[in-house]
């Protein structure tokens, strides 16, 4: 499955603050994809961007593996 997550904020901080850049007027752009093998387990991969005017395009991507449980209830559906 592929999934897109964006996000803008319209009003934040305008100035650096602690090392991360102003988020006023920034975009955020997300691609997740992921695989299912089983009912209980998936793995995926995001790709996440920021971007605003002045401080130009940046990204991180990461791999995920996670895993499910269920409990079934009496007529093998799951709760």
């Amino acid at each position: 499955m592929v999934e897109l997550h964006s996000n803008f904020t319209f009003e934040g901080a305008k100035t650096s603050q602690d090392g991360m850049f102003p988020t006023n007027h920034q975009l955020h752009e997300t691609i997740e994809i992921t695989h299912g093998f089983t009912d209980w387990f998936e793995t995926g991969f995001y790709i996440f961007t920021a971007e605003k005017n002045g401080q130009g395009l940046t990204g991180l991507a990461i791999t995920f593996v996670r895993a499910f449980a269920f409990r079934r209830n009496g007529n093998g559906q799951s709760d």
